[in-house]
């Protein structure tokens, strides 16, 4: 559930699966991913299951859904659109 991981692919249009490191595994130093995950998904940009019972959830609606439609985001909205421009810009620059 890393930024730039997670950027790559909604600059791709594509949502994806993701799972936090967290710090009470000794994973990270604090919840940061938790943190931007459930930001992210509230928005409906991400998949993050919080356990292999909603992992397999998400895998079956992605290959029941045919794939590509599930897991790509329906349509850029024009704030999303310019937040990915603007991010692309940025990773671009030198």
């Amino acid at each position: 559930a890393g930024v730039g991981s997670i950027l790559l692919c909604l600059i791709n249009n594509k949502k994806p699966i993701i799972f936090p490191r967290l710090k009470q595994y000794g994973e990270h130093v604090d919840n940061h991913q938790l943190q931007l995950a459930n930001r992210l998904k509230a928005s409906g940009l991400v998949f993050c299951p919080s356990g292999t019972r909603e992992l397999r959830d998400s895998i079956r609606q992605y290959y029941l859904g045919g794939g590509e439609q599930t897991l790509s985001l329906p349509h850029l909205t024009e704030e999303r659109g310019s937040l990915i421009k603007t991010v692309n810009r940025l990773l671009r620059e030198d």
